[in-house]
């Protein structure tokens, strides 16, 4: 009885770890992509901002 409530709590937790793990991989390249468009807006803002300074 113990060992089968055992081994149904491993099985429970490792299936929700599998799920969660998909999750965070998702909300991670989500999280990623939101990052370097951020880095790319940036950046054109910084090249906007040396091209303003070289003209006078």
């Amino acid at each position: 009885m113990i060992c089968m409530l055992i081994f149904l709590f491993c099985s429970v937790t490792s299936i929700s770890s599998t799920i969660f793990g998909l999750n965070s991989l998702q909300i991670f390249k989500e999280y990623q992509e939101i990052i370097s468009e951020e880095l790319v807006s940036s950046g054109f803002h910084i090249v906007l901002q040396e091209r303003y300074k070289e003209v006078p």
